[in-house]
């Protein structure tokens, strides 16, 4: 029922990358982002000809390594290459830099989004200050950097208000009972693959009527007309997320639509309901409130 690709490109490199060579350079995010702004250029440009090389060569912290790496790295971007094929062409703006997080003073993680027509990959870099230089120590594509894609939203914005019209009519029909015109609007509509729209509206559909029946038990009946909008996020400029609880007697199903802006158009990269929803994302959306 997802929309993802599941790369292996990502495991943890061994290897470090020099950064910075004082702590009186610029701040860390405009230094190491220099670096990888490179790195996703020449990975969106398929190079060859040692394209890797030229990025890697004045900055992997063992130059008889540097050899190695590039092969790798130009393998896993063939590799890469296959396995997205029928996720269609970049686009003309084939990554986006979505920020940075920093835990402390000397942990930094850059995080973009490689942008095709049907879906999004993520990328994160990961770079630590052991004293006073800045060193890459990891690489995390694909399903590995899915957490970190996500933690880059921002509470609503404009880019988020067809999305949310699209979500907010979805629940407003299923919970008056027009399931049939719920699933059609938004699934069949506005699925990434047209091709694939009928058969997955009918999956999820069933996937919605099987999840209802089994919790009449503890769920009780729906409660008709009654949802609410739990969060809406936005990464970057291309995805935005929502969450929805439908309201039930004795409790609540959480939904989540999930949806990417290829070119002008937004489509549904994810829907999912019920034990879908992850604990982090009805966490995000949660408010403490602490004795006075």
């Amino acid at each position: 029922m997802k929309r993802r690709i599941v790369l292996n490109f990502c495991r943890v490199l061994t290897g470090l990358i020099f950064c910075a060579t004082s702590s009186q350079a610029a701040d860390p995010e405009t230094t190491c982002r220099a670096i990888t702004d490179r790195f996703m250029q020449a990975w969106s440009a398929a190079p060859t000809n040692g394209a890797f090389k030229d990025i890697l060569k004045d900055v992997w912290y063992k130059a008889d390594e540097v050899d190695q790496i590039v092969k790798q790295t130009e393998a896993q971007q063939d590799r890469a290459q296959a396995a997205a094929k029928d996720e269609g062409k970049p686009l003309a703006v084939s990554f986006e830099y979505l920020g940075s997080r920093q835990m402390g003073e000397n942990h930094l993680k850059l995080v973009y989004a490689e942008k095709l027509e049907r879906t999004m990959i993520p990328w994160s870099f990961l770079f630590y200050r052991p004293v006073d230089s800045w060193r890459m120590v990891g690489i995390l594509k694909g399903e590995g950097a899915k957490e970190d894609l996500m933690t880059m939203g921002a509470e609503g914005g404009p880019d988020a208000d067809i999305p949310r019209q699209l979500a907010d009519a979805f629940m407003k029909d299923l919970s008056a009972g027009q399931e049939e015109t719920a699933f059609t609007n938004l699934v069949e509509k506005h699925w990434a693959r047209p091709e694939e729209a009928a058969e997955m509206k009918q999956r999820i559909a069933s996937l919605y009527r099987s999840r209802r029946a089994l919790g009449q038990l503890t769920l009780g009946k729906p409660i008709p007309g009654s949802y609410e909008q739990l969060l809406i996020k936005s990464v970057g400029k291309s995805l935005v997320k929502v969450v929805y609880l439908q309201k039930h007697e004795y409790g609540v199903l959480p939904f989540k639509a999930v949806f990417y802006r290829s070119g002008k158009d937004w489509i549904l990269y994810e829907l999912t309901l019920g034990e879908g929803v992850t604990k982090e994302d009805l966490a995000s959306a949660t408010t403490l409130h602490l004795p006075k």
